[in-house]
């Protein structure tokens, strides 16, 4: 009888030991947060024939360079993204290690598929014409389901939750530390003006961040910047399930659910009986 109860007691310890340590991973997973930091370049590297050195898409792709790193647990999980014009490419290292990510394998050799005989349209114009007031009348009935739902309170309550839901989730996502510093010059010294006429009204809120000069005797781009900062994974489910829970959020999702599931219906249902 000692014998069980000692056998109890350990098996009762091993599956405390046990869950405990559940509990620390959960704690570290929930409550750690995931630091993040990333930092590029963009300069105007022109066409060699483009004399006057002009801005445009592919010279600006060709001089633009970034990385972005997010770590947690004391740089124990890695991952970092990086690229450099059209270049790109990103790594995750555990503990150092680097990790084999899956690549896309070899693509397989679709089937041939058998040649099906296809109607002329000629052929197809009377079953397309006779087809149509059912067409018709599942898109009256398909819009009205839709404008019934868009009218709901609920929707615009769901609406208004989803866009808190965002703001708070961007809130929680935002960079602690940023900044952005160099030239810009764009091709029509008018429109650098412009540019920087909205630079100008927005600087009493980014004056710390932002150290941006304007040229405006040839076209130029020469800018850094680097921001980072961090998150908690409990933070985001936090939001999430605000939103995903919300009363009108559920009434809306049941409410879509329904319209589709009736739209499937008819639509089988009108295959079946075209079919017959």
């Amino acid at each position: 009888m000692s014998a069980l109860i000692t056998a109890l007691i350990v098996i009762g310890k091993i599956l405390g030991i046990v869950l405990l340590v559940l509990l620390a991973i959960v704690a570290l997973v929930l409550f750690v947060p995931v630091r993040y930091k990333a930092a590029g370049t963009v300069k105007n590297v022109p066409d060699p024939e483009d004399e006057e050195g002009k801005l445009s898409g592919g010279s600006l792709l060709r001089g633009t360079q970034g990385t972005f790193d997010a770590t947690w647990l004391l740089h124990l999980l890695h991952f970092r993204a990086f690229f450099e014009g059209t270049l790109a490419g990103f790594e995750l290292r555990l503990a150092g290690f680097r990790i084999n990510l899956p690549g896309k394998g070899e693509e397989e050799e679709e089937p041939e598929e058998e040649e099906k005989e296809k109607k002329s349209l000629r052929e197809r114009l009377p079953e397309l014409i006779a087809e149509l007031p059912e067409k018709m009348k599942r898109f009256s009935e398909d819009g009205e389901g839709l404008r019934r739902i868009a009218s709901d309170d609920a929707t615009a309550a769901s609406l208004k939750k989803a866009l808190g839901a965002v703001g708070k989730l961007l809130k929680r996502l935002r960079p602690k530390h940023w900044s952005a510093a160099g030239v810009i010059g764009l091709n029509d010294p008018a429109d650098t003006g412009n540019l920087f006429a909205v630079i100008g009204a927005a600087y009493p809120f980014v004056s710390e961040h932002l150290d941006v000069a304007a040229q405006f005797e040839r076209p130029a781009a020469d800018l850094t910047a680097q921001a980072e900062g961090s998150v908690r994974v409990i933070g985001v489910i936090a939001a999430a399930a605000a939103f995903w829970f919300d009363k009108n959020v559920r009434k809306t999702r049941r409410q879509w659910k329904l319209w589709r599931n009736r739209r499937t219906r008819r639509t089988t249902s009108s295959r079946q009986s075209s079919a017959r």
